[in-house]
C-alpha cells in the first residue's frame, strides 16, 4: 500500500443501522476522496447478507466483513487476520472506532509497529466492564498515537474514567449534505399525504429505539404538548428495540394515538421524514449501565433539512446545537421542559423557521462530513 493509507477497524459498519457504523463510513468515504487508500475491517449486522454483499461490492474502498467471535479461539483468529493484513499491506496508520474496534486496532498497531489513532464516542469509557477490561481499555486509549473525541462531553467522560492522552482532539461529527437537504414543499406534502400524516405537527426522533435516545421523556411530555397543540404527533423512526416498553409508556400517559413507530426506513424515505417533521428531538439520557449519546449525527442531518432540534443540554447532543439559535436545550429527563420547548417551536412558525434556517446555514458552513474529515486528515497525516 502507498504511504497515505489507512486501515479502519470498526465495531459496526453500513449498511446496517448504528451511529458508530455511519460515522466510520463517512470518515472512510471522505478520506478516500482526499486520496487515502482505505481498507475497512468491521462486523456488519442487523441486515440481510445480500444487502451487505451488494453494499460492499459498490463501495469505492475495500470492506472486509468480520464476524462475531463468541469464543477466545475465534477472537484470536480475528486478531491474527488483522495482524497478517497489516504485515502484508503495510498501512500508514490504523484507525479504531467503537470499543472493540479500538482494542483490535491498538493491538494490531502494537504488534506491527504501525501508528494508531482511536475515536472516542463516549460509551466505551463508562459502560459496565470487569476490572481486567477496564485496565485493557485504559491502556488502549492512553497508549494510542492520537485520540479523536466526538465531543467535549466525551473527552470529559474519558478523562474522568482515567484516560489522559497528550495527543487528543475534539472533532464534532458531521452530516452528509448529499443525502440530507431541503426538498421542495410539494414533495413533502405528497409524502405526508401518502403516509396519511398531512395536517399534523410532527415531532421526530431518528435512531435505534433504545433507552439512551430518551424517547420515553418526549412521550411523557406529550400530554402537555397535546393540550397546547392538539394535532401534534411523535414519530420514532428506527429499529424498534424497546417499542413494547414505550408503547406501555404511551398507554400510561393516554397518548397512544399520537405516538408512532415506523421502524427502520431506507435513506430515501428518511430524507422525506426529516423534511416532513416540524421539530427534531433527541432528549438523550445516560443509562444506569453506562450508555450515553456522544454527539448525535442525526441532529446535523435534521439541520441540513432546515429543522431545529430540542436536545439534552448536558450531553453530546447539547454540542450539536447553538442554544436559542439552531435549537433548544433541556435538562435530562425533564419532560415538563421538553414540552415547553417543543410547544414554543410548534406554536411559533417564525421562530421555528428562523431557527431551522440558522441550523441549516451553520451545518453547511461547519458540519458537513467533507469539512469535518479534512480535520481528521490533518490529525492522521501527522502520524504518518
Amino acid at each position: 500500500m502507498k504511504r497515505k493509507s489507512i486501515f479502519i477497524v470498526s465495531t459496526e459498519f453500513l449498511p446496517g443501522p448504528g451511529g458508530i457504523g455511519s460515522h466510520a463510513y463517512q470518515v472512510a468515504k471522505e478520506l478516500h476522496k482526499l486520496g487515502w487508500q482505505v481498507i475497512v475491517f468491521s462486523e456488519q449486522g442487523n441486515c440481510g447478507d445480500e444487502e451487505i454483499e451488494e453494499f460492499n461490492r459498490q463501495s469505492p474502498f475495500k470492506v472486509f466483513r468480520l464476524f462475531p467471535t463468541p469464543s477466545m479461539v475465534l477472537l484470536i483468529m480475528k486478531l491474527l487476520k488483522l495482524v497478517w493484513a497489516s504485515i502484508t499491506q503495510r498501512p500508514g496508520v490504523i484507525l479504531g472506532t467503537g470499543k472493540h474496534g479500538a482494542w483490535f486496532a491498538a493491538l494490531t498497531g502494537k504488534l506491527t509497529f504501525t501508528p494508531t489513532a482511536l475515536i472516542g464516542h463516549g460509551t466505551e469509557f463508562i459502560v459496565t466492564m470487569s476490572d481486567r477490561s477496564k485496565k485493557i481499555n485504559d491502556w488502549v486509549f492512553n497508549s494510542a498515537g492520537a485520540i479523536v473525541y466526538v465531543s467535549n462531553y466525551t473527552k470529559q467522560i474519558a478523562e474522568q474514567a482515567g484516560v489522559y492522552n497528550k495527543n487528543a482532539h475534539v472533532l464534532h461529527n458531521g452530516g452528509d449534505d448529499a443525502l440530507f437537504y431541503p426538498v421542495p414543499a410539494e414533495q413533502t406534502l405528497a409524502f405526508k399525504k401518502a403516509k396519511g400524516i398531512d395536517g399534523q405537527k410532527i415531532i421526530l426522533t431518528v435512531g435505534n429505539v433504545q433507552p439512551r435516545k430518551g424517547h420515553e421523556f418526549v412521550i411523557r411530555a406529550m400530554p402537555d404538548i397535546l393540550k397546547a397543540i392538539p394535532d401534534a404527533h411523535y414519530y420514532c423512526v428506527g429499529p424498534p428495540t424497546i417499542k413494547p416498553y414505550l408503547e406501555g409508556v404511551a398507554k400510561e400517559m393516554n397518548v397512544s394515538q399520537a405516538v408512532h413507530f415506523p421502524g427502520r426506513v431506507l435513506e430515501g424515505e428518511l430524507l422525506q421524514w426529516m423534511n416532513a417533521c416540524d421539530v427534531f428531538a433527541l432528549t438523550s439520557v445516560a443509562t444506569d449501565y453506562g450508555d450515553i449519546e456522544g454527539f448525535g449525527i442525526v441532529i446535523i442531518e435534521a439541520a441540513l433539512c432546515k429543522k431545529p432540534a430540542v436536545v439534552t443540554s448536558e450531553s453530546g447532543p447539547g454540542e450539536a446545537i447553538s442554544e436559542g439559535v439552531t435549537g433548544l436545550g433541556v435538562k435530562e429527563k425533564d419532560s415538563k421542559a421538553i414540552a415547553e420547548k417543543i410547544i414554543s417551536l410548534l406554536d411559533n412558525d417564525d421562530l421555528r423557521n428562523n431557527m431551522g434556517e440558522n441550523a441549516y446555514q451553520n451545518a453547511l458552513a461547519n458540519l458537513t462530513w467533507t469539512r469535518v474529515v479534512k480535520k481528521y486528515d490533518e490529525v492522521l497525516s501527522a502520524l504518518l
